[in-house]
């Protein structure tokens, strides 16, 4: 997680940089040839762990310059009154996606075994560059002045908008407590709530919570945008919290569960990564532009230009 998170800050610029759906496809040729590695190292029987790790963070990083090429593909193919409507599309299908995919890669994988799992986990990455290859949008590209005083323009755009400043800062800290979270959950679901069934049972449920989310989000246009996401991101301590208390409501994060629900225990781990999510989500709101923030009025999109109308003749004269 924390190399995917670095690798944005270059994808975003590279994405800015070049066409967006060549970004893509050098993303998904990469991430092609190291699943399709991993699956070759399981059918063979000749494996090394550091050799998949390595896979691993080639593929993740890979990944981390595919998501912001998408970004910045989508204004180009959909216009601004969609872009909402389109978002929670993308986001109903990711949802159902990774629902249905470790379902479906665990039956592949208890079928026919590790090695055809990564094989078939390759040949997705193969169809989507085969379908970022129909993909005609063009972005106008200026020449940039070097990728690290981009970063820095980025960083500086980002120090000039305070609301835009609050909601990175939330986010890192809600994405680290939501690693630490991440990981304890599938401990707990093992060890107090049944065992494997329940994990599957949990995994199901948030990604029903996904579905329905998405959906909601497909029908609700709110004016103030940025207030209404994080009064719903104030949820989020109720979710870490049912794995303590079961009767509520029934990338460096990651590395943090171990040591730290080791050193504190899980169950006070999880209430400060409660806590985190509510902080994370109500300090934006302290911030005047967080909470006034609007949405753009829609536009209509101007009708096609007309060809101009054709000249009536001149009539030639003749001196005489």
């Amino acid at each position: 997680m924390t190399l995917s998170a670095c690798a944005s800050l270059f994808g975003g610029v590279w994405a800015d940089r070049l066409q967006p759906q060549r970004v893509m496809i050098a993303a998904d040729v990469v991430r092609f040839a190291t699943t399709a590695a991993m699956a070759i190292m399981f059918g063979s029987g000749h494996y090394s762990l550091p050799a998949l790790c390595a896979l691993a963070a080639a593929s993740a990083g890979a990944g981390a310059f595919f998501s912001p090429a998408l970004m910045a593909l989508k204004p180009l193919l959909v216009a601004p009154a969609r872009r909402q409507s389109t978002n929670a599309t993308l986001s109903l299908v990711q949802t159902c996606c990774s629902v249905l995919g470790p379902a479906l890669g665990g039956l592949t994988g208890a079928r026919f075994g590790a090695s055809t799992g990564f094989a078939v986990n390759a040949a997705s990455f193969l169809a989507s560059a085969a379908a970022a290859l129909f993909i005609r949008a063009r972005a106008e590209r200026a020449p940039g002045a070097g990728m690290w005083h981009d970063l820095g323009a980025g960083w500086r755009e980002i120090r000039t908008r305070d609301w835009l400043l609050a909601g990175v800062l939330s986010a890192t800290l809600y994405h680290i407590a939501n690693g630490v979270v991440f990981v304890l959950v599938q401990v707990i679901a093992v060890e107090r709530l049944g065992g494997a069934g329940a994990a599957g049972f949990v995994a199901s449920a948030e990604g029903l919570g996904g579905v329905i989310g998405a959906a909601v989000a497909l029908r609700l246009r709110p004016v103030r945008l940025l207030r209404a996401g994080w009064f719903a991101l104030l949820l989020m301590p109720l979710w870490a919290l049912a794995y303590v208390w079961p009767g509520v409501l029934l990338p460096v994060g990651n590395a943090l569960a171990g040591p730290l629900s080791e050193t504190f225990g899980m169950n006070r781990v999880l209430v400060v990564c409660a806590l985190v999510f509510a902080v994370a989500a109500a300090a934006p709101l302290l911030v005047p532009a967080s909470r006034r923030l609007t949405r753009a009025p829609a536009t209509a999109e101007p009708p096609p230009a007309e060809p101009p109308a054709a000249k009536p003749p001149v009539a030639a004269t003749t001196a005489r």
